[in-house]
């Protein structure tokens, strides 16, 4: 298994190229351990971040779930830690949406620097109505309308150039 590959999802023929955001931020004193290594259980706060700055772009913030009674839970997480960030290092996490026809969000998450890549991660998010607990089967209306923009192309500025 190659720990260093930045894909994890299938690329599906004709469908829409995956979407991407990336976030800027510099390591501070929370975030490390006593060797000052960012702490194994601060990444997912990190990769966080830059999903979260990518949903608000395509529809998909919190508020708007919220207004559709959805919550998103991560249902797999999978990272591979392959480079240590030191406090102060500033760093670009990238946070990739890769279509899927199923009623799930599939999140590729990188954090780089000026040293390299230090992590690569892999998410798997379902839709779950707020209010009786249950996994939605088919898409809500918030992932609807988002799905409909990426298909039309509203997204275009978003997208890999090279899938």
């Amino acid at each position: 298994m190659n720990r260093n590959r930045l894909t994890h999802f299938p690329r599906l023929p004709d469908v829409p190229a995956p979407v991407q955001a990336t976030v800027r931020r510099t390591t501070v004193f929370s975030d490390v351990d006593p060797m000052g290594y960012v702490w194994f259980g601060r990444y997912p706060l990190i990769l966080e971040g830059a999903v979260d700055a990518l949903n608000k772009q395509i529809g998909l913030s919190y508020a708007e779930l919220a207004a559709d009674c959805v919550i998103n839970p991560v249902a797999e997480l999978k990272i591979n830690y392959l480079l240590p960030i030191h406090l102060g290092t500033e760093t670009e996490t990238t946070a990739c949406l890769v279509w899927t026809e199923a009623t799930k969000l599939q999140y590729e998450v990188v954090i780089r620097s000026a040293d390299g890549v230090h992590a690569v991660a892999w998410a798997t998010n379902l839709f779950v109505d707020s209010k009786t607990g249950e996994v939605y089967l088919y898409d809500p209306p918030c992932f609807s309308s988002c799905r409909e923009k990426w298909k039309s192309g509203a997204f275009r500025c978003l997208q890999q150039t090279n899938g």
